[in-house]
């Protein structure tokens, strides 16, 4: 009881000092848990383990490539040309008269051969005048044979009164005059008798070349005249093209400034009815002097032998006129050149690369002519270079390269032929 007493009768003093210990740790104890807390996810953060920081890799871009190979051949100029005949006439007879007879040959697409006849004409007044003017020959032979004998007579006679007859009046007695006309007489005698067998012979109408027939304008029974047509003619032993090429190409071109010169060999395809590997030769023999008006390109004229294989039978498809046909010139030779794919070609005069660092290298090059499938280059690449044909997206000098060694090793079996110039060993 006395203790009770006791603590009850405690002084203010001691009574606010355990109000404010109480509220102390009230207050105090949060901030402390906060406080360690932080303290602990600081020691988390300083104690986890660090990764060490490391420069990204780039990643080699998978490629296909080509090995190149400098090549030795000809030039090849490629141009497009439409064929035409290089003989055409209208065939009209040389003498009046009526057609008795026609060739069976003679028909559109007909072929006839140089010499043949293809029409007859009446002939029977023209043989009449050949007989008459044989006699007139006959006749005038025989004058002049009599004014030989007159002059034989003359002589005589001069001899006998040569101290009388003055010497102006020789020529006179000696009758020369007189057989000097009858020679005359006899020269135009024989030249009538020769014109009359001449218009005999061309009562028969003939082909002046190797020919197919593309009209015929006259029929049996007409009456026809030396203005008359007969028949439309097409030479078959020779075609031409005129093949059209862009101007800085013709130095690669042979052209013959003569006929007794060689021009370029010439090599013709028409996609349209052969293969695309199959095509007919023939030679360059001509620059046409005026520029093609629409495209300003150069015009070369290009002749083909027996087109239509009627010389050296062929199953290979007739050359016909008006075909759109395309034509690869051999050319110059040239040495020392890459033959590479247009589509390899980047920026109109660069490639690429793949050097030794198995890096890409975007090289300038130097190119001497092309056509519309491949690029020839002379400077810029060497041989065993291995050229990157795969499209490559933001391409970057030093990108690294990768190539399959599957593909590598197909590629190093292709190489030569796909970069194989056109013309070689020509």
């Amino acid at each position: 009881m006395h203790k009770d007493s006791h603590d009850e009768k405690k002084s203010p003093a001691q009574t606010a000092r355990v109000k404010l210990l109480a509220f102390a740790v009230k207050a105090g104890l949060p901030i402390l848990i906060v406080l360690t807390g932080l303290g602990f996810l600081e020691y988390q953060i300083n104690s986890r383990p660090k990764a060490d920081r490391q420069q990204m890799q780039r990643q080699a871009r998978l490629i296909t490539v080509e090995t190149v190979r400098k090549q030795q051949g000809n030039a090849v100029v490629t141009g497009m040309g439409t064929v035409a005949p290089s003989r055409q006439v209208v065939v009209c007879p040389e003498i009046s008269g009526v057609i008795t007879s026609i060739d069976a040959a003679v028909i559109p697409g007909g072929s006839v051969k140089a010499g043949q006849i293809l029409y007859t004409v009446d002939c029977r007044d023209y043989q009449a005048v050949v007989k008459q003017r044989e006699s007139e020959l006959a006749r005038a032979q025989l004058d002049l044979k009599m004014e030989e004998g007159n002059q034989m007579v003359a002589r005589q006679e001069y001899e006998l009164l040569e101290d009388i007859i003055q010497e102006s009046d020789m020529e006179l007695v000696l009758r020369k005059p007189q057989l000097e006309s009858a020679r005359q007489s006899l020269e135009a005698a024989r030249a009538a008798f020769e014109k009359a067998e001449l218009d005999v012979e061309r009562c028969s109408i003939r082909a002046p070349f190797n020919a197919i027939i593309k009209s015929r304008l006259a029929d049996l029974g007409a009456r026809v005249s030396p203005s008359t047509p007969l028949v439309e003619l097409t030479g078959t032993d020779e075609y031409w093209i005129e093949v059209k090429v862009f101007m800085n190409q013709l130095g690669w071109v042979e052209i013959p400034s003569d006929f007794a010169t060689t021009g370029s060999a010439v090599r013709i395809y028409n996609s349209a009815i052969w293969p695309d590997t199959v095509y007919m030769d023939g030679k360059v023999i001509r620059l046409l002097a005026q520029l093609e008006e629409k495209g300003l390109l150069a015009r070369l004229l290009v002749a083909v032998e027996d087109p239509l294989h009627l010389r050296r039978p062929s199953a290979l498809a007739p050359l016909l006129i008006g075909s759109y046909v395309r034509a690869e010139i051999i050319g110059r030779p040239v040495s020392g050149v890459v033959a590479v794919s247009r589509a390899h070609v980047r920026d109109g005069d660069t490639v690429w690369v793949m050097n030794e660092d198995d890096a890409l290298e975007i090289r300038p090059v130097k190119i001497a002519y092309s056509n519309p499938e491949t690029v020839f280059i002379t400077d810029g690449l060497q041989d065993g270079e291995r050229l990157v044909t795969t499209m490559i997206s933001a391409p970057v000098n030093g990108l690294p390269l990768r190539v399959e060694p599957a593909a590598q090793s197909a590629d190093s079996e292709t190489a030569v032929t796909s970069s194989a110039l056109p013309g070689a060993g020509l």
